[in-house]
Parts: C-alpha cells; sequence; structure tokens
C-alpha cells in the first residue's frame, strides 16, 4: 500500500490541473468561446484574454487582449462583391492587401505568406512586421495575419504582439485561429 501511495498522488496532481482548470490549457480547452451570431462564426480564444466585442466602423467584430503586455487577438469583417468565393482569392489580391497595410504603415514588411485553409476553405496566412506612432512614440509589432471568404465576406483574423514576445506567442495564435469556425 505505501508503495502505490506516491503513484496515486502523481496520477492525482497531473490530472488535477485539467479538471479544475488550472495549469496550462491551449486554446482548445479554455472556456473564452465567442459565437457570433451575425456573422455566423465561432472561435475560441486563449484562456484569461479579455475580450471586447461590438461592431465598429474599421470592421473589427471582436477583439482578444492578452491582460500582461496587450497582444491580440481580432476579428475583422469586410463586405466583398456578389458572389465571390474564398477560391477566388488570389496571390495577387493579397499583395493588393499588403499595399494596403504599407499605406497605414509605410515600413511594413512581409516577412512570409503562405496558401492554408480555414474551416476547410481557402486562407492566406501572412506574417508581417510594421510599427506606428502612439502619442509620439513608435511601437513595432509582428503581425499573423489570415484572410479567407465566407457568404461574400472577407475574414481577417488578426493576431499581434511586440516583435520580441511573438516566438512565444505563435503557436497560441495558430492555436486560437484552428479553433475558427463558420456556423452551418
Amino acid at each position: 500500500m505505501r508503495r502505490t501511495t506516491p503513484l496515486i498522488i502523481l496520477i492525482i496532481c497531473l490530472l488535477l490541473p485539467i479538471h479544475s482548470g488550472l495549469g496550462l490549457a491551449s486554446p482548445k480547452t479554455s472556456n473564452n468561446l465567442y459565437n457570433d451570431a451575425k456573422y455566423k462564426f465561432k472561435i475560441i480564444f486563449p484562456r484569461g484574454w479579455n475580450l471586447t466585442k461590438g461592431y465598429t466602423e474599421g470592421g473589427i467584430v471582436v477583439q482578444a487582449v492578452e491582460k500582461k503586455h496587450g497582444s491580440n487577438i481580432a476579428i475583422i469583417v469586410k463586405n466583398l462583391p456578389k458572389n465571390y468565393t474564398a477560391e477566388m482569392m488570389s496571390e495577387k489580391e493579397v499583395a493588393k492587401f499588403m499595399e494596403g497595410v504599407k499605406r497605414s504603415s509605410p515600413d511594413a514588411v512581409l516577412l512570409s505568406s503562405a496558401v492554408t485553409k480555414i474551416d476547410n476553405r481557402k486562407a492566406f496566412m501572412l506574417k508581417h512586421a510594421e510599427s506606428y506612432s502612439f502619442l509620439g512614440i513608435k511601437v513595432a509589432m509582428k503581425i499573423l495575419t489570415f484572410l479567407t471568404v465566407n457568404n461574400e465576406k472577407l475574414f481577417i483574423i488578426n493576431c499581434g504582439t511586440l516583435p520580441e514576445l511573438y516566438g512565444g506567442l505563435e503557436n497560441t495564435f495558430i492555436e486560437t485561429v484552428s479553433t475558427f469556425s463558420f456556423g452551418r
């Protein structure tokens, strides 16, 4: 009996964080589910990040902000021409998107891009660096952007943070985006 006690304690210690909601959890196990009835999508944001919901003129539908450093994940929705689908998106249009980024942030640099899938739809992933000025202070950002289309709407998922924090958050960003799905 004495030999099994440490083993039982170890098992309890390993399982306790899973059942109590403590410890490290991927976004897939968090309770930060956002379900948008208007645009018919769902996403699970990282646990502990603050959600700001509401529709803005800039198209932001929801944003999750990490409390300590202000890292964020924002969902932006824009109208597209009638009958436009995800399969119609091309690298040429993605280049136009980056031109728009450069207009607002002239020092923006595209670091990498790839074709991927979000909820089994064609999507583009862009990793870029840019900066902006706020109250005379220049702030550098590293951003992972995903672009996809559903029901004649462009869905932009921006995941941004300070360059020195990006390496530690990139997997969190990708895991979060992997939970994004459209309503059926």
